[in-house]
């Protein structure tokens, strides 16, 4: 009976440090939890930070992007022409100008195309 008791004693000291290593795990996982927030929120503000000045605009008629004039002219993926990219200046020139809001091309950084 005895040898029965000290199996059980042994048991329940074996169960108790394994419960107590859990929480230990527990813990360790809430605090790597925390961080994991922080680290995303400060990733979300120099995200945010970066992208202070730009102004995402659509709408705009281009014709550069497309397959068939990729694939018939010889400029390997090089940007618009010059006369297009002038063109898309003055579109968003006016489109600013129409709504009251004054602007003129020194105070436009760069044009880059994204994605559909």
């Amino acid at each position: 009976m005895s040898e029965e008791i000290s199996k059980v004693v042994k048991q329940q000291v074996d169960i108790m440090e394994l419960m107590k290593e859990v929480c230990e795990l527990k813990a360790t996982i809430n605090q790597r939890d925390q961080k994991i927030e922080l680290m995303e929120q400060r990733i979300d503000d120099l995200e945010q930070y970066s992208r202070i000045d730009d102004i995402v605009i659509s709408g705009l008629e281009t014709t550069h992007r497309s397959y068939a004039r990729a694939a018939a002219g010889d400029r390997k993926g090089e940007d618009a022409p010059t006369e297009e990219q002038h063109s898309l200046e003055q579109q968003v020139l006016h489109f600013f100008n129409s709504k009251v809001i004054p602007l003129d091309s020194r105070n436009l950084f760069v044009t880059p195309f994204l994605k559909d």
